[in-house]
């Protein structure tokens, strides 16, 4: 039974330590302005927590609002958040 879990747990870990890397998009975002979106980001996510109707109440869409703020697209924001 012991050498049982030590193989499985040998195989665990041999397997689950591949090097897959995200590739780098074309159009990555760079990184000070990846931080400026992430802040505002965690910054709006707060608000809808503490007061939901605030932003619904202004009409204020958080994704719409930041791709525009910083003419981006949701997918280059996904892209460059994966990598």
């Amino acid at each position: 039974m012991r050498g049982l879990l030590l193989f499985l747990s040998f195989f665990i870990i041999l397997t689950s330590c591949k090097n897959t890397t995200v590739e780098k998009p074309d159009n990555l975002i760079e990184e000070d302005k990846m931080i400026n979106i992430l802040y505002d980001v965690s910054v709006l996510e707060a608000i809808k927590l503490t007061n939901p109707k605030s932003l619904e109440t202004r009409k204020i869409n958080s994704n719409k609002y930041i791709y525009q703020k910083y003419k981006i697209d949701s997918l280059q924001f996904a892209k460059s958040d994966l990598y």
